[in-house]
């Protein structure tokens, strides 16, 4: 099935270009968020593959190691038509030789040992090496420089590729045989499963691409804390945002939340909803009992954050022009 021409950001395209004319065109390098115990009963292998699919892989490792297909993994599935290096993990139960591992566009980089399994999803991320050969491409220098400050600013739409719904949306076709309850082998069960929650992403994504505030948060959204893996719902940044916006913008002070109290917060939505409603009506009808309504919150401010805040608070009823705090921020540490 033809899948849908996705909603643009940034224009259409620039030019015409050939993507991995050759799998050395497209590298994909995994990396891994935590150091490995040196001991346990996993060994972890770094491979480098090309030509040659994840699950491929897998099996091959699984049956030189002797042992069940399900007990072998890894964390994402990567490019066949590449090359890529990433991480797989064995049980060591019958010690296997891994000198001796011989598998066709497969080189075994590095054995390590870790006390766990490595499980979908465990990597940091991929760095990409992608090379594009076309004719043009130099014509357009000058607007792929614009292109690419427009991205540096405001990043993309990060839609899910093409491979992820297989050839002619092949997997989407998977997908809805799942859905309609045919029973599916657990590596294809996998592909339909994601394609599934790809394209409903996708489709998301591009409604918001199309009203324009995709590259914004709204209330209700649930996003990733930049650096950590904290997630969590939008109602912080609604409080976050109405804290600064209608208080301490105009003497250049942000109000933050401190990712780990984020978490102690969000077990009850009704304590959320009156949280937001208590800081708005405070905000709204005295500067002053915002230091009341962070205790409201939970949050204790130090003698000095109190007195920064307090100081500002006072200004503001003394002097009408604005003061230029630009190098301020006001966070809950």
């Amino acid at each position: 099935m033809p899948m849908p021409v996705w909603a643009r950001a940034h224009g259409a395209p620039l030019f015409s270009a050939v993507m991995r004319a050759t799998p050395q065109d497209f590298r994909v390098d995994e990396d891994l968020p935590f150091e490995f115990s040196g001991d346990g009963e996993h060994d972890y292998l770094h491979v480098e593959k090309t030509g040659a699919n994840t699950e491929w892989v897998s099996r091959q490792l699984a049956r030189f190691a002797g042992v069940p297909l399900r007990d072998v993994g890894y964390a994402g599935l990567k490019d066949r038509h590449a090359v890529t290096r990433q991480w797989f993990s064995v049980p060591r139960w019958h010690a296997p030789d891994w000198d001796a591992f011989v598998a066709e566009g497969v080189k075994l980089l590095e054995v390590r040992r870790h006390n766990r399994k490595l499980r979908r999803g465990a990597h940091r991320g991929n760095a990409f090496q992608i090379v594009l050969r076309g004719d043009a491409i130099d014509r357009h220098h000058e607007a792929v420089a614009q292109r690419v400050a427009t991205i540096r600013e405001r990043g993309v739409p990060n839609y899910f590729g093409d491979q992820r719904f297989g050839r002619d949306g092949a997997n989407v076709g998977l997908a809805d045989d799942w859905a309609a309850g045919k029973r599916l082998p657990r590596h294809l069960r996998s592909i339909a499963i994601s394609a599934a929650r790809s394209l409903i992403f996708n489709e998301r994504l591009d409604e918001r691409v199309q009203a324009g505030d995709w590259d914004r948060v709204l209330p209700g959204d649930v996003v990733n804390l930049d650096g950590s893996n904290s997630i969590f719902t939008t109602i912080y940044h609604t409080i976050e945002e109405t804290f600064t916006e209608q208080l301490l913008r105009p003497w250049n002070y942000h109000f933050y939340f401190r990712p780990e109290t984020i978490d102690a917060f969000q077990e009850d939505e009704n304590e959320r909803g009156q949280a937001v409603s208590v800081l708005t009506n405070a905000i709204n009808t005295n500067p002053k009992v915002a230091l009341v309504v962070m205790g409201i919150l939970g949050y204790e401010l130090t003698d000095e954050q109190e007195g920064a805040l307090q100081e500002v608070i006072t200004e503001a009823e003394t002097r009408q022009e604005e003061i230029d705090l630009s190098e301020s921020s006001l966070q809950l540490l």
